[in-house]
């Protein structure tokens, strides 16, 4: 199922996850989320970009089921 983000949504999304990601780690995942949802953000595409930021050091590994879980709450 596709998701449909704002830009307020996407500032939400960031404030759960104040206390897990840097301000960096923000600014990265937040980039990543406004070029990601143009057609709408999948879980599968999101995961696809959350590994790609992961493996370019631009977040934990730890930190990438934390983002999903804000966006799709499962």
């Amino acid at each position: 199922m596709s998701k449909q983000l704002s830009d307020q949504e996407i500032d939400r999304i960031l404030f759960k996850l104040r206390d897990r990601l840097d301000f960096k780690e923000q600014g990265n995942v937040k980039e990543m989320l406004k070029r990601a949802r143009s057609g709408g953000l999948y879980k599968e595409e999101l995961h696809k970009e959350l590994l790609r930021l992961r493996a370019d050091c631009q977040i934990s590994s730890g930190d990438t089921e934390a983002i999903e879980q804000a966006i799709f709450g499962e």
